[in-house]
């Protein structure tokens, strides 16, 4: 894969993975973080997207979020013109009694990297789970 390849792919992946960030609580777009939001709450979803690049060479992303009682699990997979993949996986595992949620992130490169870290956080009391409807 080309270095130009390459940027445009980084590029794609770090867009995948921010507009990911904002579902999961980060600030989006009208400034109000979703974790804040009275009726949050996730969902099962799958959406696929292609772009054509300016050589007419294309990308593709898949994401595919499945929602239980216990948590959740989201895969982002993105292909390069080339037919590299590189992938972005959270599961978040919500402990009731600790009144906890703990989400592991796993991202993989288009070129084999890998890197992975947890965080938990603490579920405000009074508050819906994230992922119980109301």
């Amino acid at each position: 894969m080309t270095r130009h390849y390459t940027l445009i792919a980084a590029a794609i992946l770090t867009l995948v993975t921010g507009n990911v960030s904002a579902r999961e609580g980060g600030a989006g777009q009208h400034g109000m973080r979703m974790a804040d939001h009275p009726k949050h709450q996730r969902q099962n979803f799958s959406e696929k997207s292609t772009r054509t690049l300016a050589n007419g060479k294309t990308v593709s992303r898949e994401t595919v979020q499945t929602v239980n009682d216990t948590g959740f699990t989201r895969k982002t997979t993105l292909t390069t013109p080339e037919g590299k993949t590189g992938s972005r996986e959270v599961v978040g595992v919500i402990d009731k009694e600790a009144g906890t949620m703990t989400k592991t992130i796993t991202a993989t490169k288009p070129n084999g990297e890998t890197s992975q870290h947890s965080i938990t956080h603490k579920l405000q009391k009074g508050q819906p789970s994230p992922t119980t409807p109301e």
